[in-house]
């Protein structure tokens, strides 16, 4: 059997790594997780049928400034990463230009393929052109950013298993979740306020805003003053400190999700439409969730008709839309969803087999 190593020194893409080994066990590898991330098992917590295996690694060995680093790098010269020599196979799942040991591993293994998470960025780096030189390849996260930068794509769906979909939301109100950390910084928390402000100016108090993920934070302490300011504290409901188990299940029992990405609103937010995935829609993709988001971040990913859509800073009516549909309509969605995301499976699969049987032939 054709064997796999996935190496990742950062815990912050872990999300996306059970999609990686879903589809190289399809194409018939045995996949080996290196990861820092302690209980790194409980992210496939809701995926019982994913097999791997997994090594955790002491991050501080490769990167920083520290005791640990100095003896990997210059006293042992990175050893403790040979056994990836072994593996037919290497992906690297954050490739981070500026680490030495990035350079190490291009050096030292034969078939490497590098996860570009931001190939705008990427691209331009001296050593991603020394890994490409040395046989490497790469690889992107969504089909747009696959099309802009001529690169291959896969699409992160995996998250849990398909038994655990089932919707179980037994609440009186339309719950919108809203999933991750609450930071400003490409999202746009203010405009979410102010869109459920003014649904309750318009009488509409049949629904919930469940937000999970930290806020303990700055961003989140201005966040929780504005809904307080608002007057909207009753249609807010955090959830925080949850396993990862929790947190899927949270967004599996809720009845939409929001991105609170908009360009329109908040322009940093710009780069999820072409350079940086956004996170969210893929784990409402991968579990099926219909989505109320901008119709240009809708049209990038592919999902326009599979969700409630607004224009640019009309987050409100995209929330009044999805309110007033009909179960038949959130229905028809739901199904066109079901569909959009089986098509990205297979072609992500298939995409995958393209790069690694091209190892095997002469670039």
């Amino acid at each position: 059997m054709k064997t796999c190593a996935i190496l990742d020194l950062f815990s912050v893409h872990d999300h996306v790594i059970p999609s990686h080994i879903k589809y190289l066990t399809e194409l018939g590898y045995k996949v080996t997780v290196y990861s820092p991330t302690q209980g790194f098992q409980e992210v496939s917590a809701l995926l019982p049928s994913l097999e791997y295996d997994v090594i955790t690694l002491d991050a501080s060995k490769y990167q920083g400034r520290n005791k640990n680093h100095f003896w990997e790098r210059y006293l042992k010269g990175f050893d403790s990463l040979d056994s990836l020599r072994d593996f037919d196979l290497v992906l690297l799942n954050t490739f981070r230009t500026e680490l030495p040991v990035t350079n190490h591993i291009s050096s030292k293994v034969t078939n490497a393929l590098a996860v570009l998470h931001t190939p705008k960025h990427g691209l331009k780096q001296s050593r991603y052109k020394h890994f490409v030189a040395n046989g490497h390849r790469a690889l992107v996260l969504s089909r747009a950013m696959g099309e802009a930068f001529n690169l291959p794509w896969v699409v992160p769906l995996t998250y849990a298993d398909d038994q655990f979909l089932e919707y179980e939301n037994n609440a009186s109100n339309t719950v919108f979740c809203v999933p991750g950390t609450v930071r400003f910084t490409g999202r746009t928390y203010s405009a979410l306020v102010r869109s459920v402000q003014k649904l309750k100016q318009q009488g509409k108090e049949n629904f919930i805003v469940k937000v999970v993920g930290r806020h303990d934070k700055k961003d989140g302490e201005i966040f929780l003053k504005e809904i307080h300011s608002a007057g909207v504290s009753g249609f807010f409901q955090f959830l925080t400190d949850t396993t990862h188990e929790q947190f899927v299940r949270e967004i599996i029992d809720s009845d939409f999700v929001m991105p609170l990405i908009d360009k329109y609103e908040e322009k940093v937010g710009a780069r999820h439409y072409s350079d940086m995935i956004a996170s969210s829609v893929f784990l409402a993709l991968g579990l099926e969730k219909v989505m109320v988001c901008e119709s240009e971040l809708a049209s990038a990913y592919e999902f326009s008709d599979s969700a409630f859509v607004h224009k640019g800073g009309q987050l409100e009516v995209g929330m009044l839309t999805a309110l007033e549909a009909s179960s038949q309509d959130v229905r028809l969605r739901q199904e066109q969803m079901s569909v959009l995301r089986r098509n990205f499976y297979l072609d992500s699969i298939e995409n995958l087999g393209r790069i690694t049987n091209a190892f095997e032939r002469p670039i």
